[in-house]
């Protein structure tokens, strides 16, 4: 792995282009273009006002800016600066803005969700969408970009209206069963798509069709507080389920059922977890590294070890977090690439990653941090999991081992985001990853095209032989059992 120098940004808004090709780092009012790999900045792109969020069209062709305090919408070509648009809610405000599937319309939506405009960039016309109910997030495309639900909320009770993308019309209005949508989300494969209630009402969901028609639904009676995250496998058989008290459930989608109901587990056990027949050791504690005084370049902070202890609590590994605030704590559930495994943040154990292999549906990792873990990110073509902590690394994780690369930026990581390489500059597939200071707020973009798989050690900790060990490299430490 290689990093680049470190550059400046507003806050955790760098963004990879949807074709993993250009990187764009927003500071202030500019916003620099660069490419992925070797890092050379390709355009830079001057805007009126300070750039509150940047979005790349779908097509990788277009870059959409958002100022709020002009209350306008800069889009920019970076491959021909002479190309440019503006767009103007006027008097009425602007509080977001969004691309459509096929990157020639943009979606803004005024102050106080009074209304959602349809700009389209090669027609220069306008639509308007209304009654929306906030927030913005239930406003979804279907994965085919053909249609578009919106959520309304008329005389206290929710519709979802249907619209085809091609001529921009109403298909269908129609009321649902909810009693107050949290969220709404389309089928991978079919257009059918999920909605859910809000954590106040229970944990239900409905399974609607483009038509109106309800297709399913699932709940539970029992004491759990709601859905806080919905995701569909990419085939569409399967979907994940994320309620508010850390349980994690995986239903099949053609009778509704339970695959899986997973809780923390309050004992790790062999018979808990999985255990290849390499007899790899699978809980890795992230341990600090004794720092001793003397020149040359300074030592990673820490690294990973096995922990060969067998039964052993997640609580005598690390502190337990405050559950009395579950519901605002910060939580991810999300599946990799291949959808074998699953990783996932809790809200009672922060700083631990828990790793599930959903083919044998069973826990097959856990990873130890000393700080909380703020951010997790899968590469896009393989099963490479970035892990970012309060702290001056970032923690890199695959099937068959876990490492610590010392990154060279001041601040502490807070998040980091993986693209997806493809055939450029001689590079067959790869993975670049923008990680982000939270001081000062910092980017700097890192390129993997291998995981290192040096040589162990007695104690199970793998060294980077002094070859590998060259300069704008990282130093990765790695745990993998003997």
């Amino acid at each position: 792995m290689s990093f680049s120098r470190v550059v400046k940004e507003s806050p955790a808004l760098s963004s990879f282009s949807p074709n993993g090709k250009h990187l764009a780092v927003p500071c202030a009012a500019k916003v620099t273009i660069y490419n992925s790999i070797t890092f050379q900045e390709i355009a830079t792109i001057s805007n009126v006002d300070v750039v509150d969020a940047i979005e790349w069209s779908p097509d990788s062709k277009l870059l959409l800016c958002l100022l709020l305090k002009p209350k306008i919408v800069q889009v920019w070509h970076p491959e021909d600066t002479t190309w440019k648009c503006r767009i103007s809610e006027g008097s009425l405000g602007l509080i977001s803005a969004c691309w459509s599937p096929d990157s020639q319309h943009i979606l803004t939506t005024a102050d106080f969700q009074i209304r959602t405009t349809v700009w389209s960039l090669v027609e220069k016309s306008v639509l308007y969408l209304k009654q929306a109910k906030l927030p913005l997030s239930l406003r979804s495309f279907s994965q085919s970009g053909e249609h578009l639900a919106v959520v309304e909320r008329r005389d206290s009770k929710d519709f979802v209206s249907i619209i085809n993308c091609k001529t921009w019309t109403l298909e269908q209005n129609f009321p649902v069963a909810s009693e107050d949508i949290a969220d709404l989300l389309w089928a991978p494969n079919a257009e059918t798509f999920c909605i859910w209630e809000s954590p106040r009402t229970g944990f239900q969901l409905y399974v609607y069709s483009t038509a109106g028609a309800k297709l399913a639904s699932f709940g539970l009676n029992e004491e759990i507080i709601g859905i806080k995250s919905l995701s569909w496998s990419h085939c569409g058989q399967v979907v994940l389920l994320e309620s508010f008290d850390d349980k994690i459930m995986l239903l099949e989608t053609v009778a509704w059922g339970k695959l899986l109901d997973y809780e923390l587990p309050e004992v790790l056990t062999d018979n808990s977890m999985a255990i290849p027949t390499s007899s790899l050791q699978i809980i890795y504690k992230e341990v600090k590294t004794k720092q001793t005084i003397k020149r040359g370049p300074r030592p990673i902070e820490s690294y990973y070890e096995v922990v060969p202890i067998r039964p052993v609590s997640p609580g005598y590994l690390i502190r337990v977090g405050d559950g009395s605030d579950a519901l605002s704590q910060q939580t991810a559930v999300k599946l990799s690439a291949s959808q074998n495994y699953l990783a996932r943040i809790s809200a009672t154990f922060p700083n631990i990653v828990f790793i599930l292999d959903i083919r044998k549906l069973i826990l097959t990792a856990v990873l130890v941090h000393l700080t909380p873990v703020t951010c997790i990110a899968w590469d896009h073509q393989s099963d490479k999991l970035a892990i970012c902590t309060y702290a001056k690394h970032l923690c890199l994780w695959t099937p068959s081992n876990a490492i610590t690369l010392e990154v060279p930026c001041k601040a502490e990581l807070y998040s980091t985001v993986a693209a997806l390489i493809v055939g450029c500059h001689g590079v067959k597939g790869g993975t670049s990853i923008a990680s982000h200071g939270r001081h000062n707020w910092q980017c700097v973009c890192a390129h993997v095209v291998l995981l290192a798989r040096p040589s162990l050690t007695n104690n199970g900790i793998l060294v980077i032989p002094p070859e590998q060990e060259k300069q704008g490299s990282a130093s990765p430490r790695s745990a993998r059992a003997t």
